[in-house]
């Protein structure tokens, strides 16, 4: 089941939102929405980097804790040095290099990270290698790392080389952040 969290930034809370249904492009896994809080030792709660000063704000009873480290800097320091020190309930799961540099740095326990992907639809995957010919795409966040890319493009020849380079995002060459409700399927 997935829980729908609604964030009431004026009371710096969260609150259940049993009626919530999944973006257009998440109706395909069929997660159905919770009605309640997860209590049993069962269960996992995973928190977005970005919600971290929420953990202990809800009920949660024996469930498991995770903080799903997707780039880390959306943390805003939130989740301090000495919550890595105190809080070795919590599971760390991570998904880039960079955020595994992070947890290392912060010397949490081999045990308690865990290296976490996102599944890929078949629709979404690279087409045959023996294909002849395929378009070279290269997608990248402006926001993080720019000079590495900028660097990487001038290598490979750029346009000229025959790859594509595209900023994701919103705005002016992509270096908008995106909210969670846009879809780019």
């Amino acid at each position: 089941q997935m829980l729908y969290l609604r964030e009431d930034k004026f009371h710096s809370e969260l609150e259940l939102d049993a009626t919530a249904t999944p973006l257009p492009s998440y109706r395909k896994y069929n997660a159905n929405s919770a009605s309640s809080f997860p209590s049993s030792d069962s269960d996992l709660m995973i928190w977005p980097e970005c919600w971290t000063h929420y953990i202990d704000t809800l009920e949660t009873g024996d469930a498991q804790t995770a903080i799903w480290w997707l780039s880390v800097d959306n943390n805003n320091s939130r989740f301090t040095a000495n919550h890595f020190k105190e809080r070795s309930d919590i599971l760390h799961l991570y998904q880039s290099e960079y955020a595994r540099q992070y947890l290392l740095k912060h010397k949490v326990a081999d045990h308690q990270v865990i290296k976490m992907t996102e599944f890929i639809p078949q629709e979404r995957c690279f087409p045959s290698l023996t294909e002849e010919k395929r378009d070279l795409d290269v997608l990248y966040n402006p926001a993080k790392g720019i000079h590495y890319t900028d660097e990487i493009q001038k290598r490979s020849g750029g346009k000229k080389g025959g790859i594509c380079f595209t900023a994701i995002g919103g705005g002016l060459n992509g270096q908008e952040r995106i909210s969670p409700q846009e879809d780019y399927s």
